[in-house]
């Protein structure tokens, strides 16, 4: 197995390709160039993208990839799955940016909590957004924007709630190993164990 990042775009949003039995990208954002060489330089296939929320910054060239590879799969929580095509919603307006996503409908598929997708196991962790997941791969906990390393995603933005992401926290601090290893949508990665050590959201000082 391996796990490469790509974060060759304005926003510093971390985009990661797995290729293990097959290739999913988690997060594309806007690193559709950069990927696509990749995919094309070891002769790779795109398989699926799993989407951990639905912000502009991580879904911003998702067109792009279903011209390119017109049988992939995109997965995304049916909360936020309105995010893909409603500029106000998914940041568009606010980071200025003025692109829209068309011709992807027929691509996108509804991911439910629990539900396990070739491997990758989506958790439902609103806060950041009202549909916003991880995803589990064996050891790897790929959170886009509900953990950081030291910190975690603003709750600020449209339906975002502070209560909803510090019970989505909990849960992961609760639900899987401390030796896990945390690959967020931005910022360097880090551990389970780390975060419950050093960030106060885990540690419980944030009230």
């Amino acid at each position: 197995m391996k796990i490469l990042v790509f974060k060759d775009n304005i926003y510093d949003e971390n985009a990661y390709l797995v290729k293990d039995l097959d290739v999913t990208i988690i997060d594309p954002g806007f690193n559709f160039k950069i990927i696509d060489q990749y995919l094309k330089e070891n002769n790779l296939s795109l398989n699926k993208i799993l989407l951990t929320h639905g912000h502009i910054d991580h879904i911003g060239e998702l067109d792009l990839f279903v011209k390119e590879y017109p049988d992939v799969k995109i997965y995304i929580s049916e909360k936020d799955y309105p995010l893909l095509y409603d500029r106000k919603s998914n940041a568009s307006l606010i980071m200025d940016e003025r692109k829209s996503l068309k011709h992807i409908d027929n691509n996108v598929n509804i991911v439910h909590d629990r539900e396990n997708i070739g491997g990758f196991i989506f958790y439902s962790t609103p806060g950041h957004t009202k549909g916003s997941g991880i995803y589990l791969y064996k050891e790897y906990l790929f959170t886009g924007d509900t953990l950081f390393k030291g910190t975690v995603g603003r709750t600020d933005l449209e339906g975002g709630r502070e209560s909803d992401l510090m019970h989505s926290l909990k849960m992961i601090k609760e639900s899987f190993s401390k030796k896990t290893i945390i690959l967020p949508g931005h910022y360097a990665k880090t551990t389970l164990s780390d975060e419950i050590k050093n960030n106060a959201y885990l540690k419980g000082d944030k009230k």
